[in-house]
């Protein structure tokens, strides 16, 4: 099968099984060093989740955070 037949084959699925396929794809190119780095930056993004949920931790918007380090920097 050439390439230009997988990718025609490839976009009559469902685009939700077309996003899990390139993930794959993309994981498989990763070496095992980046797939740890992942997963750690997974699991920290489940934490905070789940910290930001339990109210732990107060949400910032973008502006007033970049305000907050201009300040902090003396910027």
């Amino acid at each position: 099968m050439t390439l230009e037949e997988l990718t025609s084959e490839a976009m009559r699925i469902p685009s939700v099984e077309r996003l899990r396929l390139a993930e794959q794809i993309l994981a498989s190119l990763d070496s095992p060093e980046q797939r740890e780095v992942d997963a750690a930056w997974a699991a920290e993004a489940e934490e905070r989740v789940v910290a930001f949920e339990q109210g732990a931790v107060e949400a910032m918007d973008a502006d007033a955070l970049h305000q907050a380090i201009e300040k902090r920097l003396g910027i």
